[in-house]
This record gives C-alpha cells, sequence and structure tokens, in this order.
C-alpha cells in the first residue's frame, strides 16, 4: 500500500510540476498580451521601432499554438497516469486500439484530471465537442466487457 502510495504521489507531483510549466508559460503570454498598454506600446516603440497591435497578437498565436502543440507535455502526463494508475493508458490502447491518437491524447486530460475548458483549450476544441466525446468515451468504455471499462470510465467522470 505505502508503494501505491508513493507512486501516486510521485505521479500527481510530476503532473503538478507539469502543469504548473504551462500555467507559467500562459501567464507570460497574457502579460505579454496586456502589457501592451498605450504606455508600454510607446515605450517599446522607442527603443525597437513600431509595433502594431496584429504583430502583438501573431505573437500571442504563436506561442499559444506552441503550448497546444506541445507533445512532450502530453506524452509525460501519459507516462504519469500508467506510473500511478496500473500502466493505465497502455492497457487502454490495447483495449482500444482503434482509437485515434488525438482521442487518446483528450483522454489523457480527462484520466489527469482537467476541466472540460482546459481540454478543450488544449485540443483547440469547443465546450460541446469536449463534452460530446467525453460523452461518447464513457458509453464505448462502459461497453466493455471486462471490468477496466468501469474503471476509465469513473476517470473520464471526475
Amino acid at each position: 500500500i505505502q508503494l501505491i502510495r508513493s507512486k501516486q504521489n510521485f505521479s500527481e507531483s510530476m503532473i503538478s510540476a507539469l502543469i504548473q510549466e504551462k500555467i507559467t508559460s500562459m501567464e507570460k503570454l497574457t502579460d505579454a498580451y496586456f502589457s501592451f498598454s498605450p504606455e508600454a506600446i510607446y515605450q517599446k516603440e522607442s527603443r525597437e521601432g513600431r509595433i502594431s497591435r496584429d504583430d502583438i497578437i501573431d505573437k500571442f498565436q504563436e506561442e499559444l499554438k506552441n503550448l497546444r502543440n506541445d507533445r512532450l507535455f502530453i506524452a509525460s502526463l501519459e507516462e504519469a497516469l500508467n506510473s500511478s494508475r496500473n500502466q493505465i493508458m497502455k492497457c487502454l490502447r490495447k483495449d482500444y486500439p482503434k482509437l485515434k491518437e488525438t482521442d487518446l491524447q483528450i483522454i489523457v486530460f480527462f484520466f489527469s484530471g482537467f476541466s472540460n475548458r482546459s481540454v478543450g483549450f488544449f485540443m483547440d476544441l469547443t465546450d460541446e465537442a469536449v463534452r460530446s466525446r467525453k460523452k461518447r468515451y464513457k458509453q464505448l468504455f462502459l461497453s466493455l466487457p471486462s471490468g477496466r471499462g468501469e474503471e476509465y470510465a469513473s476517470l473520464i467522470s471526475r
């Protein structure tokens, strides 16, 4: 039991560190985006030349795209889930070999405890699309004859 708790604590701290890294990146984006008040823009233009709002928006969108496409982050979350939850993602991949990689990435976020809104943000999906997928995954998992499907469905429901 202590070994299981130790693994869960390690995985939770790993997930926490990964999430904190993403939050820090998002805070930097937000600071950069909203720090472009007329005064800040004037000071920056004085030092670096003319800056347009389009330049600011382009930079923000580029950083957001980088954040969304960070596959190392998703892979690390999956690794943490496997180590803390008895290889759950490996089992899921075995039980459902026809699931697309995008579906598996979304499931990793759900199993890691992310909200619908966060999943939508990271995967560039609407709230309705996230809810629809979540419902579809639960139905798929509960249709599995073994007891594992209920475990998968319960992790989706958190």
